[in-house]
């Protein structure tokens, strides 16, 4: 049965839903996709559109002609009955039927989280995306995001620079990589988990997909990250098809005076949980697969996250930050930028994120106006 998956997945206006119900009315989807025309045209909540294509498609889609499409491209094709097909996907209401993969799949992918925000990432916003995701990644959690430039690249290579996996889910076939200037990225993903999508071959990445593709980066996660997203943004999308498949959602607070942060803020006034600790997302990713702590696949390296800097010491922008704050007096972010600047070797988002886990530790407080303020031991 799998080939008639793949053949119908080929079918403009047939997606998961629709071969769902064509698959029931006809007993299998074998059965119909040889049905007379008269027998397709009877079937209720159909298009008649989408009927006279599905008719006329199948004199010409060969399923063979698609195996070789995805052979040259280094691409294998796996259906949702598949053995190999993604758990976490399978469990949502809409799963895909089919997914192209280049790259591999592993059984450890159930511990899978995903790292997502606006393509517009401020440099704090890539910086906090990327800390997280190599800080997951170390703990055997598979980073998972859709190959976007900002906040998506930075939680892949953070992945990447800590030895672990990460996915990327494309909005268009996988023999397209978008955007062309991930394509060194693209090949780095493959190398060291899988690049992914539920479209046919050669496909474009044409705007209504990807909001079908942020289903399938909450769905093959068990939590979600959002870092920095504006109101209206795919980044929050994926927020919502998480919430709507029972998966926990995280936000990152931001700076109030952009537009970037509106929506991570909003998603915490509606019950997100604030991102401040990556000891707390891992500890609801157990949850989440009923795993305790000990069992959790791939090696748990606390040396490397959530360092309270009252007990494990500061790095060094941190000890600086906390040198120009030493008389406890209110100094604000234009002087500590001053500063620090110079030793930060990756500028201002490097600094705020020292400060983000200085407040986070406790160590520091922000004031209104964007001054901060040493709090003593």
């Amino acid at each position: 049965m799998w080939k008639y998956y793949v053949l119908f997945n080929m079918v403009e206006g047939i997606g998961p839903k629709r071969i769902e119900k064509l698959k029931v009315h006809f007993g299998s989807l074998e059965r119909a996709w040889e049905a007379p025309p008269e027998e397709i045209r009877a079937v209720a909540g159909l298009p008649d559109t989408v009927i006279e294509g599905l008719i006329r498609a199948r004199s010409r889609l060969r399923v063979d002609d698609e195996l070789e499409r995805a052979r040259r491209a280094g691409a294998r094709i796996i259906t949702v009955e598949h053995e190999a097909y993604p758990q976490n996907l399978r469990d949502i209401y809409d799963p895909p039927p089919v997914l192209y993969v280049k790259g591999d799949l592993a059984a450890a992918d159930r511990a899978a989280c995903a790292i997502v925000g606006t393509r517009r990432a401020s440099s704090y916003g890539c910086a906090v995306a990327s800390q997280f995701a190599y800080e997951l990644a170390a703990n055997g959690v598979t980073i998972v995001s859709g190959l976007a430039l900002g906040v998506d690249s930075a939680a892949h290579r953070g992945a990447l620079k800590a030895g672990g996996r990460t996915i990327a889910v494309l909005g268009s076939g996988v023999d397209c990589t978008y955007p062309p200037e991930n394509s060194r990225l693209c090949r780095e993903i493959i190398e060291s988990g899988a690049v992914l999508s539920e479209f046919p071959m050669g496909t474009a990445p044409l705007k209504g997909n990807f909001v079908a593709r942020n289903r399938v980066i909450s769905g093959l996660s068990v939590a979600c990250i959002v870092v920095e997203a504006p109101e209206r943004s795919g980044a929050l999308i994926t927020s919502y098809f998480a919430m709507e498949q029972g998966r926990p959602v995280f936000a990152v607070p931001g700076d109030i005076r952009r537009a970037q942060s509106r929506g991570t803020h909003a998603l915490i006034k509606d019950g997100a949980t604030l991102a401040n600790d990556v000891d707390e997302i891992l500890e609801t990713i157990y949850a989440q697969l009923g795993m305790p702590l000990m069992h959790m696949p791939g090696p748990l390296r606390h040396d490397m996250v959530g360092r309270d800097p009252a007990t494990a010491g500061h790095g060094p922008i941190e000890s600086l930050i906390l040198e120009v704050l030493d008389d406890f007096e209110p100094v604000s972010r234009d002087e500590i930028y001053e500063r620090a600047g110079p030793h930060a070797k990756s500028g201002n988002g490097e600094i705020e994120l020292a400060l983000l886990n200085l407040q986070m530790s406790g160590a520091i407080r922000p004031l209104p106006g964007g001054s901060f303020v040493r709090v003593g031991s």
